[in-house]
């Protein structure tokens, strides 16, 4: 397969640095089928009502994006979304995902901030 250019740039919060890559056409529909499914799922429901298996569908779909943009920027890191569960503390996982969805040419959802606030709630409890 041949190697294409690919855009990179670092992302950095409070010290940490990330090289990040934005998702690549495919990732992106993937993604876009992904969130479809989900959000279709739970639209008739209220954040209060969510699962605890609502939330960590929501929080594994976030962890695959950070995976590939980390992959696509560096193929040999091998990041794997237990990488990111065990070593990625939550208050870099948010804005790390925006910055991603941001790079990739999406929009970063409204509700995306009062879900993760909720769902950390949830975690919680």
């Amino acid at each position: 397969m041949a190697k294409l250019a690919r855009r990179r740039k670092t992302f950095e919060l409070d010290g940490a640095q990330f090289l990040i890559s934005p998702l690549t056409y495919g990732q992106l529909e993937e993604y876009a089928t992904k969130s479809k499914e989900i959000n279709d799922r739970l639209k008739d429901k209220d954040a209060k009502e969510y699962a605890a298996t609502d939330w960590q569908e929501y929080r594994s779909l976030r962890f695959w994006v950070i995976c590939a943009a980390l992959n696509n920027a560096d193929p040999e890191a091998g990041v794997t979304e237990e990488d990111v569960r065990t070593q990625m503390e939550n208050g870099i996982l948010q804005p790390l995902w925006e910055e991603i969805i941001r790079f990739s040419g999406l929009v970063v959802p409204k509700a995306s901030s009062a879900a993760d606030t909720a769902g950390e709630s949830q975690a919680g409890s």
